[in-house]
């Protein structure tokens, strides 16, 4: 009897033994986790932000990887160059092209910038530049007393590239400058304008002060200025707009103000003033056009907040004494302001806005 009971208990004791042996076994191996311990994956819908980066300064034939890193939601961020998904494009493809992959190759001399979209959301690197060895840039405005000239004609004269030629509008830039360079700064009504560059580096910066041949009569008194769209603009603005302007003159330079009490004002600056320049029988204005900081040189409410604006530039010719008109080159719209910045809601921009001052 003895001897059965310790059998029945052995055999007991090994049983125990073998379910403690898989309970140890099952918690040694892997286990699945909680539902409520699984990750959520990651969706392009979570992207906050991408930047863009890769080398700025490339020479013709180069070609290099631009990439392009996302920030979540989550303050994560990864690269997702060769991700499903990834757009890019460049804003000047005769100076650079750009593979789906984002591989960059320069193709000529030139400035450009690389923009790639994903997760909905857009990352710019601008101030892409593309030169040759041993060259730089040479980029200045051009203006009298101050005041920004459009149209005058910027040329090197001497030196390595000798020949080139570009427009201030009132900025000008050359790509490919080198060594010991003369540049010439003309335009019609001012005096020739010279300047040398013994020393350059990546980037130089040359400015031009024109002075005007000859500045006779005068333009001051109180002017019906009309401003007509150009025909082919389409887009919903005031086809005609009428100002009453008083014009002021200090020498050649010459101030318009617009009159009335309906101008947008911003950091103590009514915006119904712009400057010019008068030389002859011709009185040339530049309007500031604005950007997303600043409102443009004419700023008038339609109803609050939107508002009416122009701007570019104009050369106006005729008897100063009765009757000036021409064409603008720039941009006419309308606008608001959001959040304190400048938002242009629907413009045109031409070359044939007609631009008339009228005598009282």
């Amino acid at each position: 009897m003895e001897a059965r009971t310790q059998s029945w208990m052995a055999r007991l004791g090994w049983c125990a033994a073998f379910v403690m042996g898989l309970a140890l076994a099952a918690c040694d191996g892997p286990t699945r986790p909680a539902s409520s311990t699984i990750p959520t994956p990651r969706s392009d819908a979570e992207v906050r932000d991408i930047s863009v980066a890769g080398r700025t300064e490339l020479a013709p034939g180069d070609t290099v990887q631009f990439s392009v890193t996302a920030r979540y939601a989550d303050g994560s961020s990864r690269d997702v160059t060769h991700a499903p998904g990834v757009s890019w494009r460049t804003n000047n493809p005769g100076v650079i092209t750009i593979s789906p992959s984002g591989m960059v190759t320069a193709l000529a001399v030139g400035g450009a910038a690389v923009t790639a979209g994903f997760g909905g959301m857009t990352g710019v690197k601008a101030g892409v530049v593309v030169l040759r060895p041993g060259t730089y840039r040479l980029v200045g405005t051009a203006s009298d007393n101050g005041v920004p000239l459009s149209g005058v004609r910027i040329e090197v004269t001497s030196g390595p590239a000798v020949g080139m030629v570009t427009t201030a509008n009132p900025h000008y830039t050359l790509w490919g400058v080198s060594g010991d360079t003369e540049i010439l700064a003309t335009k019609d009504g001012y005096r020739e304008a010279r300047s040398r560059i013994t020393m350059p580096t990546d980037l130089e910066r040359l400015d031009f002060e024109l002075t005007p041949l000859f500045s006779d009569g005068s333009v001051e008194g109180v002017y019906t200025l009309t401003v007509t769209a150009a025909p082919e603009c389409s887009v919903a603005l005031p086809r005609v707009k009428t100002f009453t302007a008083l014009l002021t003159q200090d020498g050649s330079r010459v101030t318009a103000t617009l009159e009335g009490s309906d101008f947008l004002t911003w950091n103590s600056r009514v915006h119904n003033s712009f400057r010019g320049t008068l030389a002859g029988n011709w009185l040339a204005f530049y309007i500031g056009e604005g950007n997303f900081y600043e409102w443009p040189d004419v700023s008038q409410y339609l109803t609050s907040p939107r508002f009416y604006f122009l701007g570019g530039s104009v050369t106006l010719s005729g008897p100063p004494s009765s009757r000036l008109e021409g064409m603008l080159t720039g941009t006419l719209g309308v606008g608001e302001y959001n959040d304190f910045r400048f938002v242009a809601l629907t413009s045109c921009r031409s070359t044939n806005h007609r631009f008339e001052l009228v005598r009282i």
